[in-house]
């Protein structure tokens, strides 16, 4: 629980830096996007209904973020 409060605080804290409050959140890696105490009591306290799931595999992501630092 004191995992996913430190992480809400974190992600306020983007969207008010951004000024974006409707900026979507993403999950990654396997301790958050499995159904589990951490990722489900965030997504209680960012109100999603579902656990936000990557639209790419890492690989992809990798290869985004190599083309985007060129």
């Amino acid at each position: 629980e004191e995992a996913a409060d430190h992480l809400f605080v974190l992600v306020n804290a983007i969207k008010r830096r951004l000024n974006s409050p409707d900026l979507p959140v993403a999950f990654a890696g396997g301790l958050l996007t499995s159904a589990n105490p951490l990722s489900l009591r965030l997504c209680e306290l960012l109100q999603l209904s579902d656990i936000p799931q990557p639209r790419y595999p890492p690989v992809i992501g990798a290869a985004l973020l190599a083309a985007l630092t060129n």
